[in-house]
């Protein structure tokens, strides 16, 4: 087991229902005599520090004997809001895409959110727009191959998602958490797969105009798509392209599509903030906290995409504040989408 540093211990992977142990020494005083109290914590957190737990160990001090305890997979701990309005009525023909991209192989800017916003996102689409789960494509940690199964390429469109929609019946419902990036060159924008070279944006990335191209072309009734990312080049972690200009100024104009809403969490100079005290992209936690019955501001039991997107919006605005930047989300729709009728 590598030393990181002073106090700090590597357990490496760890399996479900595995467990290992902390072997550790220390050498006490003569004022710490055999029967005395210790006070010994452990403190325990994921690689991306989407969860954490404190084990308090205090032990009586007997000479010669030690101490351990089992480390065990520690559970995603969503911090969003405990009591959830339900949709009005299983959603059966509904398909949903959920991507969180967090360990980039290339890229040392962690999003270290993400995985922890599409697990919370899943369990809304679960448990208040109330969807199947077998209807739910879902992806921790996505590479350029998963981004063309699901989505298409450019001269197939018809990937995964497409498969899975009834044609003039399915709402479809898309979230993606993770990284975004320019192309240095053309300043196009790409959604970033964890397997993505950042200088190689347009041959290891999923151009963001065939994603919109291809959602366009799905035969379902209605569609949601959810963009917590940016593609300026930087984000709240640092550059996602080391040695270039901290922002990118992209072509990143999102087509209005019909029978679309189309969430992005900023303007295409700006990034995306973390929110680091509710461990959740800071677009994503008032996303979901507006999906959750908060947003319906008419209590009139429809959430609507203009209602949810100025809950955002205004929960959002005190936060970015404080930090002392800028950032703006966006909400492209061609008429009023209904997002959820609430029973």
């Amino acid at each position: 087991m590598p030393e990181a540093s002073a106090g700090t211990l590597f357990l490496n992977d760890i399996a479900p229902g595995e467990s290992k142990s902390i072997e550790f020494q220390f050498f006490a005083n003569r004022r710490n005599q055999n029967g005395s109290v210790l006070p010994v914590s452990i403190e325990v957190s994921d690689k991306l520090q989407h969860s954490s737990d404190r084990f308090v160990l205090d032990r009586r001090f007997d000479k010669g004997k030690g101490s351990s305890i089992d480390i065990r997979p520690l559970p995603v701990k969503h911090k969003i809001k405990s009591t959830l309005s339900k949709a009005a009525s299983p959603n059966d023909s509904a398909v949903a895409v959920v991507i969180g991209n967090a360990a980039y192989d290339k890229i040392r800017a962690p999003a270290k959110f993400a995985i922890n916003d599409a697990r919370a996102v899943k369990k809304y689409l679960l448990e208040v727009m109330r969807y199947k789960e077998h209807n739910i494509i879902y992806v921790e940690n996505a590479t350029a191959a998963d981004f063309l199964e699901i989505f298409g390429s450019q001269n197939n469109p018809q990937g995964k998602l497409h498969h899975f929609i009834e044609p003039g019946k399915s709402d479809v419902f898309i979230y993606y958490s993770g990284h975004g990036g320019p192309d240095v060159d053309s300043r196009k924008a790409y959604l970033v797969p964890v397997d993505s070279a950042p200088l190689l944006f347009h041959l290891s990335a999923y151009p963001l105009n065939l994603f919109y191209k291809n959602v366009a072309a799905l035969p379902s009734r209605k569609r949601i798509v959810v963009l917590d990312t940016c593609f300026s080049g930087n984000s709240d972690a640092g550059p996602i392209i080391e040695g270039r200009p901290i922002v990118i100024r992209v072509n990143k104009e999102a087509p209005s599509i019909v029978n679309t809403a189309i969430f992005t969490s900023s303007s295409p100079e700006q990034i995306s903030l973390f929110y680091n005290e509710k461990k959740h992209g800071l677009f994503t936690y008032f996303f979901l906290q507006g999906l959750s019955g908060s947003g319906d501001t008419d209590q009139d039991r429809v959430l609507t995409a203009n209602e949810l997107y100025e809950f955002i919006k205004k929960g959002m605005h005190p936060v970015v504040r404080r930090r002392g930047l800028i950032q703006q989300p966006i909400l492209i729709q061609n008429t009023e989408t209904e997002i959820v009728r609430y029973r």
